[in-house]
């Protein structure tokens, strides 16, 4: 692994689509969730004859909501921290993808557990998309004459602020029931809605509905949710490719439940400020930066 700048100059290919999938965006318009294309940015060391295949999926911050509406400045692919860091780690010699990733949540839904609920929804549709980018890039390395230079054994991700919590979740979570059961095979109650031992104490994330973790099989909201009519909420795609990853590097995010950490797990290196007033340093309750909420 190198430390040190490699190459002088890096080139950027702009809006490479790596995948389509389902955004809730348009209801807060008051239309239906509709597709949309997944796009990043890759960086690669310019000259570079001799790649050595690492990849690093660059996933950026932004609370799972628009640059401004979130409350920030932030929030893209093409945040100054997003293009300083993915600059430099492509003159060290890595290729870098900067991902977009679907967004969407109300954050002023009219009680808390409707805000966790969506809030919870909107990760996991990050955890689909970042594992989408993975899929993507190992189908263009089998499938496209390995255009940039790829080592499937050698890709992870990078992710910053909520896109830190992506990659911990995305490296972490081995199936769906992963999410939604302890190791104990009992409810993880922050991940359920309604009152336990009741008819509706249901997950706030379904697979049938929502699409399985990898987003490899499609997901449909019932009718009388959306309107008369299913409604899709999730596109397979790049079936048959493999998600896994070698390693995953965090700034500033948070892991979800330490249920989902096991032996075997992808290296992984955590960094974090101990003044963070927004995931705890240590162990606690996580605070919405948009809404300043628990």
């Amino acid at each position: 692994m190198c430390i040190r700048d490699r190459f002088t100059d890096v080139e950027v290919t702009s809006n490479v689509v790596y995948g389509s999938n389902v955004t809730v965006l348009p209801l807060l318009q008051g239309a239906l969730p509709a597709a949309q294309p997944l796009v990043c940015d890759i960086y690669e060391p310019s000259g570079d004859v001799e790649a050595d295949g690492r990849l690093l999926i660059f996933v950026h911050t932004g609370n799972f909501l628009p640059q401004y509406l979130n409350g920030s400045a932030v929030g893209t692919k093409t945040d100054s921290v997003a293009v300083e860091l993915c600059s430099r780690y492509a003159k060290m010699g890595y290729v870098v993808a900067s991902i977009d990733y679907r967004q969407g949540w109300n954050p002023t839904a009219a009680t808390q557990s409707d805000r966790t609920f969506q809030l919870i929804n909107a990760a996991y549709r990050g955890v689909q998309d970042a594992r989408t980018a993975v899929r993507y890039f190992r189908m263009s390395e089998q499938t496209m004459m390995d255009p940039y230079g790829i080592d499937p054994s050698k890709m992870g991700y990078l992710g910053e602020g909520t896109g830190g919590y992506v990659s911990y979740a995305a490296s972490t979570i081995s199936d769906y029931n992963d999410i939604i059961l302890d190791d104990n095979g009992l409810p993880l109650a922050k991940f359920w809605t309604g009152t336990p031992g009741a008819e509706d104490y249901i997950p706030m994330v379904i697979e049938q509905v929502n699409g399985n973790p990898e987003a490899t099989s499609d997901g449909f909201a019932p009718a009388g949710i959306f309107g008369p009519d299913p409604v899709q909420l999730c596109i397979a795609n790049h079936v048959g490719y493999s998600s896994d990853v070698a390693f995953q590097i965090n700034l500033g995010g948070a892991l979800g439940d330490l249920n989902w950490l096991d032996a075997g797990d992808p290296a992984m290196i955590s960094m974090q400020c101990p003044a963070d007033q927004f995931p705890p340093y240590s162990t606690g309750v996580l605070v919405v930066p948009t809404t300043g909420e628990n």
